[in-house]
């Protein structure tokens, strides 16, 4: 990402939208599965992605009429088809990631009560929605109540593991053998990791890989923190959504580690920033 010339991300930021005309002839039932070869929840979290990228691309000013309907119509589809793949992680993710940023504006232009307001009520009507369409055995639109309370149990499990002993909390068990310490069923099926990208990190690498994110997220922020205001409006949003995104799907999910689809193509998008940087011929450690 950060060889990429900033003048291509124009395009290179809508080519993904291609995906969704030919996936539409696949989409069935939930939970879908776009890819065979991966699990809905994995597809779920590339299609978040798609997602935010029409989103974007819907957000922009001063574009044609025929733009906006296209972004508009390669929102819908992304949409439809998160909802199509039963992942509440990329759904509630992506849907927290625009209403963040959209209230992080309206902040700057002084509407930020307003924003919230409308916001919150937009909320309870798609909960609502949600719980006509397919209600919910708890009664409580988003529970699961079979699913969740296994999530609970297992990331308790590996929030335990690092005060374990033998050394844990500084290296950590390993992503091999995470299986070996903690398991739960769920579904029908085993359970063998936190779902959640940092008591995984936390259980797996210690806290001397929480502390290779924490430098990782220092590089990113310092990154937008110079580039912003010289970056293109679209990878300007698209990025600081796709890095919501990826940040709050962490806490829900770990489908960001289980296909290198995923982690190719987010850190590709997270990099958007490192990208100004190079043909500015800027140092991060100059910032």
């Amino acid at each position: 990402a950060a060889c990429v010339s900033p003048q291509r991300w124009q395009l290179l930021l809508r080519l993904p939208l291609l995906v969704l005309p030919v996936l539409l002839f696949g989409i069935s039932s939930k939970p879908w599965t776009p890819n065979p070869l991966a699990g809905a929840n994995q597809g779920g979290y590339v299609l978040g992605l798609i997602l935010l990228l029409a989103f974007a691309w819907f957000w922009q000013e001063n574009q044609h009429q025929w733009q906006r309907l296209m972004a508009g119509a390669a929102m819908a589809l992304a949409g439809v088809m998160v909802w199509q793949t039963g992942s509440r992680a990329a759904l509630v993710a992506a849907a927290l990631a625009a209403a963040l940023l959209w209230i992080q504006q309206g902040a700057l232009l002084g509407s930020i009560w307003k924003r919230g307001v409308l916001l919150s009520g937009l909320g309870v009507a798609a909960l609502a929605v949600k719980q006509l369409l397919r209600p919910s055995s708890t009664g409580i639109p988003g529970i699961d109540l079979s699913s969740d309370t296994g999530r609970i149990a297992i990331a308790r499990c590996y929030s335990a593991i690092p005060f374990s002993g033998n050394n844990r909390f500084l290296y950590g068990i390993g992503f091999d053998r995470s299986g070996e310490f903690c398991s739960d069923p769920i579904h029908g099926g085993v359970a063998d990791h936190a779902h959640n990208v940092y008591l995984q990190l936390f259980a797996s690498t210690g806290v001397l890989g929480v502390f290779g994110l924490v430098l990782l997220l220092a590089v990113l922020m310092l990154a937008w923190r110079s580039a912003a205001p010289g970056m293109d409006a679209l990878p300007r949003v698209a990025g600081r959504l796709v890095l919501l995104y990826t940040l709050i799907q962490g806490f829900l999910d770990l489908s960001l580690l289980h296909w290198p689809v995923t982690l190719v193509f987010t850190g590709v998008l997270l990099g958007i920033p490192l990208s100004w940087h190079r043909s500015s011929g800027r140092q991060l450690t100059q910032i």
